[in-house]
């Protein structure tokens, strides 16, 4: 399979979801900062909670609707809403209406738009792919997200300070532009069979009680909502390098040898920045090399590389070690990450596949909450005691996959994408 042969659906999707990643990285990770010299503290991190809350709410919402209208208008709307969004940031703070307040609902209105379309871009990819695709196409986009990750930080953070107004009104057009390209070059993956009433559209207590039983059915499923508490538990574990872990090395390395030659922020810097290098730089030729062996093999050895690596972390000291259990981690992450991606796909149903890929996605920002309990935890206990319970939650995400691994590589529900050519 070549990157030409893939359904242009999905072609251009990848090509779309980079960029837009990319320009919207550029500008939300720095807007706390901002936000903290422009209004205080208090309301920066009010803002944070919000938008978090918001975007959780919205992709609900979004992966409901993208099972009962289609994917594509929710890609619409949200590109739509997005533009104006970024549009009504470059004009707030324009010298001739200044207005900066209006920042906040604007982010607030930019996560509710990734929410409302993140369940049905995921959805769209696997409705117009095989399963002897997806572990290819999860390869790319796991590879693309990470590029983008690198570039948009590192853009991002020399001009975001300086050129705000000309950053807000260039995204606002990419925008634009992408809100064309799906609008005429993306066809519908899904058509919808049941069309709902006048009446039920207009209900408002209709609406929530159909969400709350959609969602109700995706909650009963005990293989995904399992497969789902592992990844919180094993996600979890990274995201402890930028809590309990660089604040450890912070305060350990300021009262050891090691601070003569790098602090614990440097170090800090240091493990992201390889941890990004390696997945750009060996995420695809690996995927090559690995391509036709054993799945499950290979992805239990990558999760138990990825545990060690992120467990040696919570206690080591040495930068040159600390450089290569971040490198076993990462080379372990590689592993199973796709693999895992692709064995999701068995447990969902086809005419859910929005609302399941919408609590999936919620899988990051619990385990942002789960690693921010570790950091509360580690200011009363000792880092030693830090890495039996850290490491004990990796091996407990492990060992739940081994025992859903049976209906993880169950045969999928025979495919038939419905969509046009």
């Amino acid at each position: 399979m070549s990157f030409k042969t893939l359904h242009p659906n999905v072609k251009i999707r990848i090509i779309i979801n980079f960029v837009l990643n990319t320009s919207n990285n550029m500008v939300i990770p720095f807007t706390a900062i901002y936000f903290t010299n422009l209004f205080g503290a208090q309301i920066a991190g009010v803002s944070t909670i919000c938008n978090v809350i918001v975007a959780i709410i919205f992709s609900l919402v979004g992966g409901y609707y993208a099972d009962v209208v289609g994917r594509k208008p929710m890609l619409l709307i949200s590109e739509l809403l997005c533009a104006v969004s970024y549009a009504i940031m470059a004009l707030v703070i324009s010298p001739w209406v200044h207005m900066e307040y209006l920042l906040l609902p604007a982010t607030l209105l930019v996560n509710a738009c990734w929410g409302l379309s993140k369940p049905a871009s995921d959805a769209m990819l696997i409705d117009v792919t095989d399963d002897k695709v997806r572990k290819k196409l999860y390869q790319i986009t796991y590879w693309t997200g990470n590029l983008s990750s690198s570039i948009s930080g590192i853009v991002g953070a020399f001009i975001f300070s300086k050129y705000k107004l000309p950053l807000f009104g260039i995204i606002a057009f990419i925008f634009v532009i992408s809100l064309f390209v799906t609008r005429f070059f993306i066809s519908e993956s899904l058509f919808p069979l049941k069309k709902k009433s006048d009446g039920e559209r207009s209900s408002i207590i209709q609406f929530f009680k159909s969400v709350i039983m959609n969602y109700a059915q995706v909650f009963r499923d005990h293989v995904f909502m399992l497969y789902a508490v592992s990844s919180i538990f094993i996600v979890s574990m990274e995201l402890n390098l930028t809590n309990y872990i660089s604040v450890r090395l912070n305060h350990d390395m300021q009262n050891t040898t090691a601070g003569f030659i790098v602090d614990g922020y440097k170090m800090t810097g240091y493990l992201i920045t390889l941890n990004t290098l390696v997945i750009v730089c060996l995420s695809l030729p690996i995927s090559k090399m690995l391509k036709r062996n054993n799945d499950t093999f290979f992805m239990f050895s990558g999760l138990l590389a990825y545990v060690a690596g992120y467990s040696y972390m919570v206690v080591g000291i040495n930068p040159i070690f600390l450089l290569i259990m971040m490198a076993i981690a990462t080379f372990g992450e590689i592993i199973f990450m796709p693999i895992r991606q692709k064995m999701l796909i068995n447990i969902i149903p086809n005419e859910k596949r929005s609302s399941y890929m919408a609590v999936n996605g919620l899988v990051f920002r619990l385990a942002m909450l789960f690693s921010g309990l570790f950091l509360i935890i580690g200011s009363y206990m000792s880092q030693w005691v830090m890495l039996i319970i850290i490491t004990s939650v990796g091996i407990l995400g492990i060992s739940i996959i081994a025992i859903i691994l049976p209906q993880l590589k169950g045969t999928s529900t025979k495919e038939e994408s419905v969509f046009k050519m």
